[in-house]
């Protein structure tokens, strides 16, 4: 036989059954019981009608509060007040960008409001983006069906045609316990790994080597990295990228630079100049001074150029007619 659960109210010090106690958000029953809480409740609202009546100003406070929750949370939470910012309605007459009235560095000009914090009062002026070539416009439009899968594994897409592959040193003590978003955190440089030019006897062309083919060999290739992606657009994309990328044109007049040494003699040796660059020099013994093996020295161009700043990337030119501007790492296309 199950024994009723008593309690003593503290209010009415009557001892009462479980049923008629509330319990709060934890199922732990109330120190009062129902009928108390809620005399209590009815006082109150009595107390603001009579000051009501009587013209005192009585501020506005909250329904009821519910009486399945912690009764000293309720209690301070009827007296809460909302902090309204108002509506992001202010357009910076310079950048267009949308402020809030109240924003602090702002001045006031001839047809509306200028501001620090997007374009400094119209010091900074940004140039607008060009339009994305097709198929990729289409595909990042986000209307159609195809454009709505593209998008959702858009990760992957960016993943399947990048020029190089990445290397870090993750910091595995940030891995959240239970739930919640998991921080990516990495120790020292991140790295760009370029690999040769040449996939090596048996291994697939894979980054930047697919590039060095016709567009349809390029998409069979992507398309064994790619499962479950759509083949079509593969393609499609990997044609844009032939016609419009000039990374690719890069690579390719890298390929043919290094073939054309090849083809001159043979006999080629490395030397170190006063830059501090690994560069090719003909007419050299193969049995003294040889290519580097180490994977890391990625592609040698056959030439000696001026001065290095701090891993700039030096492009050739087709004809021979000397070394074209550096492109630096600020350059967005340099983490293509």
């Amino acid at each position: 036989m199950n024994t009723p659960i008593m309690q003593r109210c503290y209010r009415c010090r009557q001892e009462k059954g479980a049923g008629d106690f509330d319990r709060d958000v934890a199922g732990i029953l109330h120190k009062a019981c129902r009928n108390c809480l809620l005399s209590q409740r009815n006082r109150r609202n009595a107390v603001r009608v009579s000051n009501l009546a009587s013209g005192d100003a009585v501020p506005m406070v909250a329904h009821p509060p519910s009486p399945t929750l912690n009764l000293a949370f309720t209690r301070n939470r009827a007296y809460w007040t909302t902090h309204n910012l108002g509506t992001m309605n202010i357009v910076c007459v310079h950048c267009h960008a949308k402020h809030w009235k109240a924003e602090p560095s702002r001045r006031r000009q001839a047809h509306g409001y200028s501001f620090e914090s997007c374009c400094k009062h119209g010091d900074v002026v940004l140039e607008k983006l060009k339009q994305l070539p097709e198929p990729l416009n289409s595909l990042m439009d986000g209307t159609t069906l195809q454009s709505k899968n593209f998008l959702k594994d858009v990760r992957r897409w960016n993943g399947l045609f990048a020029f190089t592959s990445i290397s870090y040193n993750m910091d595995n003590r940030t891995t959240p316990q239970g739930g919640g978003l998991h921080l990516f955190q990495v120790h020292g440089a991140v790295y760009h790994l370029q690999g040769p030019l040449k996939a090596p006897t048996g291994r697939d062309a894979a980054f930047s080597q697919i590039y060095l083919y016709d567009p349809l060999f390029a998409a069979q290739a992507c398309t064994t990295r790619a499962e479950g992606l759509d083949t079509e657009i593969i393609l499609a994309l990997t044609q844009m990228f032939q016609e419009c990328s000039p990374l690719i044109q890069m690579y390719k007049t890298a390929k043919e630079r290094m073939e054309e040494a090849e083809e001159r003699g043979g006999e080629f040796r490395i030397i170190l100049n006063p830059q501090m660059q690994l560069v090719i020099e003909s007419g050299a013994d193969r049995r003294r001074e040889n290519l580097p093996t180490s994977d890391e020295v990625a592609l040698i161009l056959p030439e000696e150029y001026g001065e290095a700043g701090c891993r700039d990337l030096v492009l050739a030119k087709r004809d021979n007619s000397g070394p074209m501007p550096g492109q630096y790492v600020t350059r967005t296309s340099w983490h293509g």
